[in-house]
């Protein structure tokens, strides 16, 4: 079995200038595999050989082709390539389809290629020269610029051997794809093989996948076994990043797949329609780019229709760079760092391309400056991984998060984004919010202080008011349950707030009721009423009767008094707080000599109250967890029948 090198050769130019027949010189392998290819002479759709090198690797090589209307194949190979031939015949010379796939190779970030003059045999000697003349011309401030052009006839075999070695120099030096990492398959062709099910083809952007493992389809979300893998040939133990390989899977019906899925790492990829990026307006253009344009998005092997939304400049003049948001009909899978090509819709001629930051959550405001900064932020983090990690933590805003969730949107191992979060913990970057989720510290610190500023709404709206309930802070600060734990913990741990009365009840350190002197006056008077009313206290409305008080100022100075702890709520209903003391005790002790049955009439009569007071109260004792209905029966629950459980104090306070 021949060693590989993962790199991946391909032709590029116009239709009909040799890039096909030059494949099969120099591989002996036809690329035209369809029927109608061979029978029109005309490449339709990618075309894979390979070719053994001197040192003995096999290396691949795709051919794509050159019409016009078939520049989205075209576009699905040449996003896998390393080094590229850009072909153009010495008796057409540059054509427009040569033109813009040297724009599009630019685009897509390939940077190691040379030209190939082919059909050097049809011309004369001068306009052979006057061919490499307009060649030069036309790759001046291209990544082809200053690189080698090789006059090839593949009738006569002049140039094949240079064009061989300059081959072989370029395989020898490129930098080949990294190999570690998730793996990550765009597919450029599926089909069912007899004997052997669905196979999916493509060339792998990272990682390595081995026979027996478990890979992902996406958007698809459907999960198989891989089955066998085929590379060159011949039958593989494992694919690696940058091998042309194809995949037996089970348990997927090929039908199910198209073009433009991802095969991957299970767990780890998402789809999406909103991603934000850096692109480039191709200076040939003759028209601005304007915001909201529809456009055809190229990204890995897909293609689908969107809009671009500029978001740093009114619009994109040609040759211009901007920051942008490409918002899709369809979802598709792309990771930071992805290249990718822009197309107009009709008729389809190429708008320029860029580099991608990821998925974005929501739509930007334009020519904000905050958003701008932001994304300038989220393009540095492209080249540093903990930068990128504590991006999309702060991404995530106020919602908290796994380490496995990040993992999946950055495209990072799990084992690596744990190290990674190990150092912006250290650095407090990141805060643990309990139950194995994250929090950024910045927005871990704005949650506080949204908190604080609720709080202190709610004082100066009820002045009256000592405390606020956790459930209307919820409301006012809008935040995920997690996240308003964690601000209240690290409030109160730093004395900004206090939690007074039952349970979630809150204060500003600095607040205090404000109560002016007539206020004290029907607090008094309050005091008194429910005092002497016991067990049958009157009800917020007859205590305003009787004490010639506005009811909604009555309200909040007995909601003040059970702040203080001077009395407490059940429902609508309010006890003073030694009457409240009194029905609890006497139900403990009626239960305890009841064995643990709660005697209602007999607790009524110790209480001297009525089933309008008491049921109230029976039913709040439930809720407190001191009593239990069973059926038409109260029973004290379990533990206050041991010994050392009847804790009155302890019980009013969760009450």
């Amino acid at each position: 079995m021949s060693a590989i090198a993962n790199v991946i050769v391909g032709t590029a130019g116009h239709i009909d200038h040799g890039k096909s027949s030059l494949v099969r010189t120099l591989t002996g392998i036809d690329p035209d595999r369809l029927p109608e290819e061979q029978e029109r002479g005309m490449t339709i759709d990618l075309g894979f050989a390979r070719m053994k090198v001197a040192d003995g690797r096999t290396v691949g090589l795709i051919d794509v082709p050159g019409h016009e209307r078939f520049v989205k194949n075209m576009v699905a190979g040449a996003t896998s390539l390393d080094i590229v031939m850009l072909v153009i015949a010495a008796d057409d010379g540059v054509m427009p389809q040569t033109r813009e796939h040297l724009e599009i190779l630019g685009l897509l970030g390939v940077q190691s290629g040379f030209v190939v003059l082919s059909k050097v045999d049809l011309v004369d000697a001068e306009t052979r020269e006057l061919a490499a003349l307009d060649v030069r011309e036309l790759v001046q401030g291209t990544f082809l610029d200053g690189q080698p052009i090789i006059p090839v006839s593949n009738v006569t075999g002049e140039g094949l051997p240079e064009l061989r070695a300059e081959l072989e120099r370029r395989i020898l030096a490129v930098r080949p794809r990294p190999t570690e990492g998730l793996f990550r398959l765009p597919i450029q062709r599926v089909f069912s093989a007899r004997g052997h099910g669905t196979v999916v083809t493509g060339v792998p952007l990272s990682g390595r996948v081995t026979i027996g493992q478990e890979i992902e389809i996406l958007p698809l979300g459907k999960r198989g076994r891989i089955r066998g893998i085929h590379a060159y040939g011949e039958a593989r133990e494992e694919a690696t990043a940058g091998h042309s390989c194809a995949l037996n899977l089970s348990d997927i019906d090929y039908r199910e797949i198209t073009r433009g899925m991802v095969a991957g790492d299970p767990g780890f990829f998402q789809a999406a329609t909103l991603f934000e990026a850096r692109m480039r307006h191709l200076r040939g253009r003759s028209q601005p780019l304007e915001h909201r344009t529809p456009i055809r998005l190229h990204v890995g092997t897909s293609e689908v229709i969107g809009r671009i939304r500029i978001l740093d400049k009114p619009l994109l003049l040609p040759g211009e760079e901007g920051l942008v948001q490409l918002e899709l009909e369809a979802p598709v899978v792309a990771c930071a760092g992805d290249r990718f090509l822009v197309r107009q819709v009709s008729p389809m001629v190429t708008l320029g391309g860029g580099i991608l930051f990821g998925a974005a959550r929501t739509h930007r405001r334009r020519l904000k400056e905050w958003h701008i900064e932001a994304l300038e932020q989220r393009e540095q983090a492209l080249q540093d991984p903990l930068l990128r990690l504590q991006f999309a933590a702060e991404q995530r805003r106020f919602a908290p998060f796994r380490l496995d969730e990040l993992a999946a949107e950055i495209a990072l191992p799990q084992a690596d984004v744990e190290g990674l979060a190990r150092q912006l913990l250290q650095s407090r970057a990141l805060v643990e919010v309990g139950r194995g989720q994250f929090l950024s510290r910045k927005f871990a610190d704005e949650a506080r202080e949204s908190v604080q500023a609720a709080l202190k709404k709610c004082h100066k709206a009820h002045p009256l008011k000592k405390l606020v309930e956790i459930r209307e802070l919820r409301t006012l600060a809008a935040l995920p349950e997690t996240t308003l734990s964690l601000a209240r913990e690290l409030l109160l741990r730093d004395g900004a707030i206090v939690e007074e009365g039952p349970p979630g009840h809150l204060r500003l350190a600095s607040h205090r009721p404000a109560i002016s002197g007539d206020d004290e006056r029907v607090l008094d008077e309050l005091r008194a009423l429910y005092a002497t009313a016991d067990l049958q206290p009157p009800s917020v409305e007859e205590a305003a009767v009787r004490l010639s008080a506005l009811p909604k100022k009555v309200a909040t100075l007995l909601a003040l008094m059970a702040d203080e702890g001077e009395g407490v709520r059940v429902g609508p209903l309010f006890f003073a707080r030694a009457g409240y003391d009194r029905a609890r005790g006497e139900l403990i002790r009626i239960g305890k000599a009841h064995a643990g049955e709660v005697m209602l009439p007999e607790l009524r009569d110790a209480l001297q109250t009525s089933r309008k007071f008491l049921i109230p109260l029976l039913e709040h004792f439930d809720g407190t967890g001191l009593t239990v209905r069973r059926g038409e029966k109260r029973f004290l629950r379990e533990s206050r029948l041991e010994p050392g459980k009847d804790d009155a104090a302890g019980a009013a306070g969760r009450a």
